[in-house]
């Protein structure tokens, strides 16, 4: 790893991780505040009408109920993802097409130190957005309700390990396919995939599609209400997940023939 590097990297992308971080807590804040309206709309339509028609099939009973069936089951996946999608074609792909890497590999850095840098910066970028959102939320909720933090830590731990292990797989494409236009298709394709499988997959005849993606395999209410006991075994596989995609992903590119 390279601090100075690291340093540099930091510099470039703070000002897009403090956007899409400003999202995510926007869309969470705003889900908190809102949550006796969209109750009353519940109320409403109680009597008959499915609470479906609302995009919401998951007890309401709290603030907490809401961000676990709602905010983590989708949203807290879908804007990172945009995110890491930058972040991972910047960091390598787009690097070695606008030559910027070659003045850091001209300076005795390597290659192996500047992938290694550049994965660890994703991984401290998410872990960081997400530790925003742990704190922020966590902040939010107590001063409406009581909370369980047990619950609340493995709701966000949860999410983020998958998170990682999907963005170790956007930082993959971005080093096998450095310098071929159509790598982008996988890097960009792939996690949009996972989303769209997700959704389709809420669908009882195409529930199967869930399973195709890492979203599919964690239940964000039953996380919310403790009732996921293999969810250790989750984090763990993702992050081992991540870890291999990461260590393939610079092994590759070490080994690249590239004109840097």
């Amino acid at each position: 790893m390279s601090l100075p590097l690291l340093k540099v990297f930091t510099k470039a992308n703070w000002k897009l991780w403090s956007i899409f971080t400003g999202i995510l807590l926007m869309y969470m804040v705003i889900l908190i505040f809102s949550f006796d309206q969209i109750k009353e709309a519940m109320n409403a339509l109680e009597g008959g009408t499915n609470p479906e028609i609302l995009g919401i099939s998951f007890p309401m009973n709290s603030r907490f109920d809401l961000l676990a069936g709602m905010y983590f089951d989708m949203l807290i996946f879908m804007f990172p993802m945009v995110f890491y999608i930058m972040l991972a074609n910047k960091l390598v792909s787009k690097s070695v097409d606008d030559n910027s890497m070659s003045a850091h590999l001209s300076s005795s850095l390597s290659r192996r130190k500047y992938t290694t840098t550049a994965a660890l910066f994703l991984t401290l970028s998410l872990v960081a957005m997400f530790f925003v959102v742990f704190a922020v939320g966590g902040l939010c909720l107590i001063a409406f309700e009581t909370i369980d933090w047990l619950n609340w830590t493995n709701l966000v731990l949860t999410t983020l390990t998958c998170t990682l292990a999907i963005a170790a797989l956007c930082f993959f494409f971005s080093t096998v396919f450095a310098a071929n236009k159509t790598g982008t298709i996988f890097l960009v394709g792939i996690p949009i995939a996972f989303i769209m499988f997700t959704w389709l997959g809420e669908m009882p005849s195409l529930d199967f599609l869930k399973y195709l993606t890492p979203i599919g395999y964690i239940d964000t209410v039953k996380i919310g209400y403790g009732l996921e006991n293999l969810w250790w075994l989750i984090n763990l596989v993702f992050i081992v997940v991540a870890s291999v995609l990461y260590f393939v992903s610079i092994k590759i590119f070490d080994k690249k023939q590239l004109s840097i």
